[in-house]
């Protein structure tokens, strides 16, 4: 969670540096650190998320509360960061379907589960190899991850 914290944070300033750029050098260099950092960052909230579902599976049901609250904040981030990432698809977002799939798993309502299945029909069409792939197909499977 530190790790995650501080990567939001160099995200964030990635982000402020990008947009005070005043001149086509500084805007080519904030550019690419802005993009390196926001892949890190995402492959931290990924990561979060996905270590998130498993704790949460191997604890009992009365003690998956608090991180039941940390992975629907966690889903909503990832929905935020796919919506930040469009522009830069298909090369610049390829990370995306991947943190769409473990956002998938956590404990979330309907409407967000349908915004996640929209945001993975968008962006599996940048990717040959997930044209066919449904998101609702592989709930089964994880079975194990389901809040009851």
């Amino acid at each position: 969670m530190l790790t995650l914290e501080r990567l939001r944070v160099v995200y964030a300033q990635s982000q402020q540096e990008f947009s005070d750029a005043k001149d086509q050098d500084t805007a080519s260099t904030a550019r690419q650190v802005l993009f390196f950092n926001q892949r890190m960052y995402y492959v931290a909230v990924f990561t979060t998320c996905y270590l998130n579902c498993i704790i949460r599976a191997m604890l009992p049901v009365e003690q998956r509360s608090q991180l039941r609250t940390e992975a629907v904040g966690f889903a909503k981030e990832i929905i935020s960061l796919a919506y930040q990432a469009m522009p830069l698809r298909p090369l610049g977002s390829a990370f995306v379907p991947m943190c769409l799939i473990v956002a998938w798993f956590t404990p979330i309502d309907d409407a967000t589960r349908e915004e996640i299945s929209r945001l993975w029909d968008d962006y599996r069409t940048d990717f040959p190899a997930t044209k066919q792939l449904r998101i609702t197909d592989s709930v089964e499977v994880c079975g194990f991850l389901v809040d009851e």
